[in-house]
Parts: structure tokens; C-alpha cells; sequence
């Protein structure tokens, strides 16, 4: 059995057609699937970081400001030390000039007693030098019974706040490096520092 199928001309060319229709839909549907899929990976890849990299420097743009702003703030501050410190060390120099050319003898203490400064006029009254007093307390320069006393009565005076000395003249005693005696006058002064 042969069969046999005619097909004229006309039918071929709209098989031909229909075929190269199909074709077409096909590779136009294929190039928008790949489209979409190249539009939705590259937007994740590149848009979505990208946005991420924008606000990120955005981030470092607000922080550098920060940060420039109180580096200048610090400069400021330090120049400002600076100047302050300038001025202590000149103001320091000055009282120790004053101190040290001043003819009486000077000493100051904290309010615990112990010998912050002393000036040449007293290092030559006591016979001491700088480092054998300061630090120690202002009692071994005075003998029995002030010697043993003078701690308590500087606590009396913190406490109370009456000032039995502060601010008068008196004679008394001092003692020498030599342990020899000798008198004095005897001039107390209160001085705060703003503790």
C-alpha cells in the first residue's frame, strides 16, 4: 500500500508560514525570558549594591564631616591649652622670681601640712635645700611641743574653720638642719588654689 499525500503549493507555503511564525514567537519569547531574567539578576547584582554603595558613602560623607569637625574642635582646645599653659608657666615664673628675691623666708604647705615651696630666704633661715624639704612635712622645722602639735592643729583649724594664727605676727622658735634653735617672726597667710 503506497500512500500517497498531495499537498499543492499553497498549503506548503502556509506550513511554511505558520512554521516560521511559530519560529519567530518562539525566539522573541526566549529573548524577553531572557531579558527579564538578565534585567532581574543584574539589578540585584549591580543596582541593588549600588544603591547600598550610595548610602554607605553617604554614611562616610556624614562621619568624615563629624569627624573633620572635632579634630578641628580638638585643635582648638589644644591651642587653647597651649596658650593656658604658656600662661601658668610664665604666671609660675613670676611668683618664683618674686619669691625668690623677696627677703623674708616663705614657705608654702597644703592643708595637710606638707612643704609645696620654699624660697632661697628660707632655705638659708633653716639650712636646708629645695629637695630636703619639699614633699615633708612643715613640722621638722619647729621644735617641742609645736613639733608634735602642729598636725592637730591644723585639723582643729579645718574643722573648725577659727583661725588662731592665720592672718597675725608672732614670735617663736624654728629649728635649724643643725638642730640648733633660733627665733623668728612668725606670719601666717591663707591661700586658696580653688580646692
Amino acid at each position: 500500500l503506497e500512500l500517497c499525500i498531495e499537498i499543492d503549493e499553497s498549503e506548503i507555503r502556509i506550513l511554511k508560514q505558520d512554521l516560521l511564525e511559530n519560529v519567530l514567537l518562539d525566539i522573541f519569547f526566549g529573548m524577553l525570558l531572557f531579558a527579564l531574567v538578565f534585567y532581574f539578576i543584574g539589578r540585584k547584582l549591580f543596582v541593588v549594591p549600588q544603591q547600598e554603595l550610595i548610602a554607605v558613602s553617604r554614611d562616610m560623607d556624614e562621619t568624615n564631616r563629624t569627624l573633620e569637625a572635632e579634630i578641628q574642635i580638638r585643635k582648638e582646645t589644644e591651642e587653647i591649652l597651649l596658650q593656658k599653659t604658656r600662661e601658668a608657666e610664665a604666671s609660675e615664673s613670676k611668683l618664683e622670681t618674686i619669691l625668690n628675691t623677696a627677703a623674708d623666708g616663705i614657705i608654702t604647705i597644703t592643708h595637710e601640712g606638707i612643704i609645696e615651696r620654699i624660697n632661697l630666704a628660707a632655705k638659708k633661715l633653716f639650712g636646708y635645700e629645695t629637695d630636703d624639704l619639699v614633699g615633708r612635712n612643715v613640722n621638722m622645722l619647729m621644735p617641742e611641743p609645736y613639733h608634735s602639735h602642729h598636725n592637730g592643729f591644723l585639723k582643729n583649724y579645718l574643722e573648725s574653720g577659727m583661725a588662731k594664727v592665720i592672718g597675725t605676727g608672732r614670735d617663736v622658735t624654728g629649728r635649724h638642719k643643725d638642730g640648733t634653735l633660733f627665733p623668728l617672726r612668725l606670719s601666717v597667710g591663707k591661700a586658696t588654689d580653688g580646692k
